[in-house]
């Protein structure tokens, strides 16, 4: 078995024209602990000498705590330039549901939540089952799901963000999500037709 961690810094500065500009990542840490011999959320980035925290929706590729590498921030407008903009729209929200449910659903469901969204994009990705209070990864997919059948409850999806990899290939980095309210400073930025931006991530480990 084969440990990797994930790290990587990031500085984004996504175009109103709807372009996302390539920037500079690097992934400075990954979760305290690790579920089914993998770590899950959070992974931190540090961007433009501010940390930020991320969960990964990409099961199949690994980063290590250090690495460096270039990608481009879409918004869920643009979520077809994502890494699994084929799959749809309905995948990425389902995933920033289940992001923002972390913060009231208790550490203890922190990697099962992670599954969860790794389940949503990846087939094949190990069940986590009900152990003692944790209520599994197939508990949260459900819920997810239910979510998406009743449009969310009306959630505002314009704070999260795709981190994806300028590099497609098999080797290359994961894919993050990051939720980032925007600050009065960057809302003078989008009245100019600029905004700074930043992003987060995840580790896994492969056998």
């Amino acid at each position: 078995m084969k440990l990797k961690l994930i790290g990587f810094s990031l500085v984004c500065t996504l175009l109103l024209v709807g372009t996302a500009l390539a920037d500079s990542v690097t992934l400075t840490g990954a979760g305290p602990a690790n579920q089914g011999g993998v770590y899950v959320y959070p992974y931190t980035l540090n961007i433009n000498g501010t940390t930020y925290a991320a969960i990964c929706d990409d099961y199949s590729h690994e980063v290590y705590v250090g690495e460096s590498w270039t990608a481009n921030i879409y918004s869920f407008s643009q979520y077809q330039s994502g890494r699994f903009g084929n799959e749809g729209l309905k995948n990425y929200e389902e995933a920033a549901w289940l992001l923002s449910q972390i913060p009231t659903a208790g550490a203890s469901e922190v990697g099962d939540i992670n599954f969860a969204v790794w389940s949503i994009f990846t087939s094949g990705v190990p069940v986590q089952p009900k152990t003692g209070s944790l209520d599994g990864s197939a508990y949260w997919l459900t819920q997810a799901m239910t979510a998406s059948n009743n449009n969310f409850y009306g959630m505002n999806f314009s704070n999260y963000l795709i981190v994806t990899p300028t590099d497609n290939g098999t080797g290359s980095p994961q894919e993050y999500l990051i939720a980032t309210a925007p600050e009065p400073s960057s809302l003078l930025m989008l009245g100019t037709g600029l905004i700074g931006i930043a992003g987060v991530v995840k580790k896994k480990l492969v056998r």
